[in-house]
């Protein structure tokens, strides 16, 4: 059956060309000045994210959250997650262009991620993924639904306190 010259077959594919061809596909791009602040987090930018999980297919499926930070090259990218809601376990991942990459599960405290990241000597944007730490359900529950995080974001020189005892980096991807 056909209506207005367009087989049925066609409408949901024109659905989610529709429906993904909006911001979804892009990241959130930050950036902050690199700052000679020796505080902790100081003249940091705090994001607010949330982390979805849902059923497709009888299983559960999780959505990480994924933001653009940018480095100008060999300084300090601090990224600490400072909230997260009671049943959230997260792991963070910072990849720079070089293929570098840090990862880090509680080194904040309290299941909370901190990676101290000196970069690269190149300028650009790292890609920094929040999700569960066992990449499934937050917690090990098994619920369908968002849960809410905040994180700290912020650039300094690498010689920084913000930047004490840093993060290894884990290799090249």
């Amino acid at each position: 059956m056909k209506k207005f010259g367009v087989g049925l077959n066609v409408v949901p594919l024109l659905l989610v060309l529709i429906l993904t061809s909006g911001a979804a596909w892009a990241f959130p791009a930050l950036t902050d000045e690199r700052s000679t602040c020796a505080e902790e987090n100081c003249r940091s930018v705090a994001v607010r994210g949330t982390y979805v999980h849902f059923q497709a297919e009888n299983a559960t499926k999780a959505i990480p959250a994924v933001y653009q930070v940018f480095s100008n090259g060999g300084e300090c990218v601090r990224v600490e997650v400072i909230f997260q809601d009671a049943d959230l376990d997260l792991e963070a991942t910072l990849v720079c262009p070089d293929g570098t990459a840090w990862q880090n599960d509680d080194g904040a405290g309290n299941l909370k991620p901190l990676i101290k990241a000196i970069t690269p000597s190149v300028s650009g944007w790292c890609t920094l993924q929040l999700s569960s730490y066992d990449g499934d359900t937050p917690g090990g529950h098994r619920f369908v639904g968002e849960r809410d995080f905040q994180f700290r974001y912020g650039r300094y020189l690498s010689n920084n306190p913000n930047c004490a005892d840093p993060t290894p980096p884990l290799g090249f991807y």
